[in-house]
């Protein structure tokens, strides 16, 4: 491990804050990067996530906004109870645009599309076993190499997309459903569907159904917070209190310990164009892992 130079406190959401000023110089043509705070042009400095899309727009899901930055200006998109094209809520969670060039929004209380034309915003019901709309919390939304398209909930579990007389609807599935309370889902090059649940740890889903769980939380207190995969095909775990894990395929249902990361507060990971492992930890700055 070694420490970046990059120093930003960015109250308690500082590691993803960091993500944002490593996007920035890349909008804007190498030029230097700038700070952006809510005393300028955020609407929240609590930021959930960040999220370029297709256009070269940065998107920022905030804990009091929505923001869309195109590399001169702030764009600032807040919920307005009289009109139902606008935001669910302010409080915004996740983002993710799919291979036709959707983006989708998630919520503490469901799920909307933007339909950039008309600058409106349209929820997609979530559609529970039952058939019945539940306002689930959307946790994190991903597109799988097969087209699936699945939304990660805490408190419902996974639901997948589907289009339903010409309209989006999103269904729960139950077959492959760890557990309910998830914070993300991420699929490797394998095309295995990894769960990072908020209760039970890690789950992999392989294309059988067959479930494989590690890092059980009731034993380990692991607190798993992240994944995500080099150019090599090399799986790393993120965990808020014990560190840094990379997964070794030689000797499968395993991770081994990265050295020099015990105790590290991983809160966010991010593969960069060297294929080095960005490291954003909660309140110790940025690392790399090379």
């Amino acid at each position: 491990m070694k420490e970046s130079n990059v120093e930003i406190a960015l109250l308690n959401r500082c590691h993803l804050f960091l993500t944002f000023l490593l996007l920035f110089p890349i909008v804007t043509f190498g030029q230097v990067g700038n700070l952006f705070s809510s005393d300028t042009e955020l609407s929240s400095s609590l930021i959930n996530q960040i999220y370029q899309d297709n256009k070269g727009y940065i998107w920022i899901a905030t804990e009091d906004g929505l923001n869309r930055y195109d590399g001169a200006k702030f764009s600032i998109y807040k919920q307005n109870k009289k009109d139902s094209t606008s935001i669910l809520n302010s409080y915004v969670k996740s983002i993710f645009q799919d291979s036709a060039g959707v983006l989708y929004f998630g919520f503490f209380n469901g799920l909307q599309y933007f339909d950039l034309a008309t600058e409106e915003f349209h929820e997609i019901p979530l559609l529970m076993e039952n058939t019945t709309s539940f306002p689930a919390h959307v946790t994190s939304i991903i597109e799988r190499q097969n087209g699936d398209i699945l939304i990660s909930t805490s408190g419902q579990g996974i639901f997948k997309l589907k289009q339903e007389k010409g309209k989006p609807v999103a269904r729960q599935l139950h077959e492959m459903v760890p557990s309910y309370y998830l914070e993300t889902i991420f699929e490797d090059k394998g095309e295995n569907l990894w769960a990072l649940s908020q209760d039970r740890g890690l789950f992999k889903i392989i294309e059988t159904g067959e479930i494989t769980e590690y890092f059980n939380e009731a034993e380990l207190e692991t607190h798993i917070s992240s994944i995500i995969e080099d150019e090599k095909g090399n799986l790393y775990v993120g965990s808020l209190t014990k560190g840094l894990f990379k997964y070794n395929r030689e000797k499968k249902n395993n991770f081994n310990f990265v050295e020099d990361s015990e105790n590290l507060p991983v809160k966010s990971l991010f593969v960069n164009k060297e294929n080095e492992i960005m490291v954003g930890t909660d309140g110790m700055g940025l690392k790399i892992y090379d």
